[in-house]
């Protein structure tokens, strides 16, 4: 395991000298408000623009910036000591380099734009969030572009859409992440000492799941797995301790928990979860008038069963007889736009 941790950091490494190295020759400018590091890039074969080297302000909330003095930004690779606590990128950012936002001390969220298609993204570094030590929720791009990798065990290359060799790799207090809708395969120690991380959903479409996925994950309780999952490249993938909830029958999960060593089998279950119906407040898994009357029940006083949950169907956080006046417009086919109260 050690030796397979060493091999990608020596990777990374590699990879990010190449980097420095293209831009090496590109002299770094200040923005005219003196908040921004900024400088030209070239990576052959990949991107070229202009790319954010380090924020200068004391804000702790930031949005990267679309243009610095009349040059488009399409990049950003952030000093370690910024300020920036709350970070949100723009679609115009089409590259991300390697270890572009690792070790930024203060770091807490980043929220990626969801209005990605499917190839704006030119490249999607490794290690990008390593050891962010406050890093706790991130809203990675909806969509990543798709590249070639080479299958030793078929001996061919495949198209994929990668999440990247430990891209939250020793980010401690991680707690949320939105994935990509379209990723196929997640690489190797991508939440690599996640020491906060609880639940994990992997999404619908990913295929592969590569070695030390969970490695040090020591407080994950469940793992959602989708029936789309064609190989899980090792016996210790999977996190020993955890719960592993399959939507759909999955025959190749339930084949590999079956081939664990022994010693790994009892602590993973597979859980069939029930599907939530929205207004089936009886929980019989149908919404029809008489989840109506429960409702008008319990807003009345008769509580036989517990909506205090449930109830709320107009998502406004207080449960009154809109929500039942609601749940019969959507009953009669006129779905009307819910109104706060």
């Amino acid at each position: 395991m050690k030796k397979r941790i060493i091999a990608v950091f020596i990777t990374v490494l590699i990879l990010a000298g190449s980097l420095s190295a293209i831009s090496a020759n590109a002299m770094s400018r200040v923005s005219s408000d003196g908040l921004w590091e900024y400088e030209e890039y070239d990576i052959p074969g990949y991107s070229k623009g202009y790319t954010i080297l380090g924020y200068r302000g004391t804000e702790t909330d930031v949005t990267l910036p679309e243009t610095i003095d009349g040059h488009s930004i399409n990049s950003a690779a952030l000093n370690q000591d910024s300020s920036i606590v709350n970070l949100t990128i723009p679609k115009c950012y089409t590259c991300f380099m390697t270890a572009a936002f690792s070790r930024i001390k203060n770091l807490k969220t980043v929220t990626f734009s969801r209005e990605y298609e499917e190839n704006d993204i030119t490249y999607f570094g490794s290690i990008m969030f390593a050891e962010c030590k406050k890093l706790q929720k991130v809203v990675l791009p909806n969509l990543l572009s798709k590249e070639m990798r080479y299958s030793r065990a078929a001996g061919t290359d495949y198209e994929a859409v990668i999440l990247p060799d430990g891209i939250f790799q020793g980010c401690k207090s991680l707690k949320e992440v939105v994935m990509p809708e379209n990723i196929t395969e997640i690489s190797n120690c991508a939440f690599e000492n996640c020491t906060s991380l609880e639940h994990i959903e992997i999404p619908d479409g990913v295929m592969y799941l590569n070695d030390g996925l969970f490695d040090g994950c020591t407080s994950i309780r469940t793992v959602n797995l989708p029936s789309t999952i064609e190989a899980i490249t090792s016996p210790g993938v999977l996190p020993e301790n955890a719960t592993i909830i399959l939507d759909t029958n999955c025959e190749y999960v339930e084949q590999y928990i079956d081939n664990l060593p022994d010693t790994l089998k009892p602590n993973i279950m597979i859980e069939n979860p029930t599907v939530v119906i929205k207004g089936d407040m009886d929980g019989n898994g149908e919404f029809n008038i008489n989840d109506v009357t429960l409702l008008q029940q319990w807003i009345a006083g008769i509580r036989r069963i517990d909506l205090s949950e449930k109830g709320d169907f107009d998502e406004n956080e207080k449960i009154n007889i809109n929500d039942a006046t609601f749940m019969q417009y959507k009953l009669a086919g006129i779905d009307l736009k819910y109104q706060a109260n």
